[in-house]
């Protein structure tokens, strides 16, 4: 673990900071990025989940429609780093906290 610094934090460290470190940042940059190559997004809010009924928080949404295929995404952004990693951790799970969802929809009239 690295050793704190015993000069004040000026505004330029937090600006730094924010540019850099922020997972707030991250997110930003990642909706760019997807605005860029055509996604219509929304960054931050919640929903309600269809399995727990919980409240659940998402980072980012994108949606991109091309013709007659539309995408939807729900992404989860996670900014790491060698002293920031993910660990996922393999436990036995219920069948209720375990599922993926697909979902899939067409109007009539644009089935050929």
């Amino acid at each position: 673990m690295g050793k704190l610094k015993d000069a004040a934090i000026g505004q330029a460290d937090l600006v730094e900071y924010l540019n850099t470190s922020s997972d707030v940042a991250f997110e930003l940059r990642c909706l760019e990025r997807l605005s860029a190559i055509g996604f219509q997004c929304q960054h931050g809010g919640s929903y309600t989940d269809p399995a727990t009924k919980k409240t659940r928080q998402f980072d980012l949404r994108a949606q991109k429609s091309h013709e007659k295929l539309r995408v939807r995404c729900a992404i989860e952004c996670k900014s790491l780093n060698e002293s920031f990693p993910l660990l996922v951790m393999c436990a036995p799970r219920h069948a209720d906290e375990s599922f993926r969802e697909l979902m899939l929809s067409y109007h009539p009239d644009m089935v050929e």
